[in-house]
């Protein structure tokens, strides 16, 4: 499956339930789609998709800025599934997001 999405994929993500070393694991569709002249083509994704929603504005940078540290181009982030929620993107866009312009 790595070897695959490095071949075929665009937006590759490796999540932290898996059984293999995650560093090793980018290794490998980093390598094969340098085998399939692709390696520009690929790009990760971080997230705090599965676990409890963020909505600290500190909170939402740091864990973006770890996952950009890492080499990760996309993050998705949990926000809450209430009515809170379209606050929490509002103040995102206002505070997060700025500050990766």
């Amino acid at each position: 499956m790595l070897a695959l999405s490095g071949t075929y994929g665009s937006i590759v993500y490796l999540p932290p339930f898996g059984q293999y070393d995650p560093v090793e694991a980018k290794k490998k569709v980093i390598q094969a789609a340098e085998k399939a002249n692709r390696a520009d083509k690929i790009g990760f994704l971080a997230g705090s998709m599965m676990g409890r929603p963020i909505t600290d504005t500190n909170e939402f940078i740091k864990l973006i800025e770890t996952a950009k540290d890492a080499g990760d181009r996309y993050y998705m982030v949990s926000l809450p599934r209430d009515e809170s929620g379209i606050d929490t993107i509002r103040k995102f866009t206002k505070e997060v997001m700025p500050s990766f312009k």
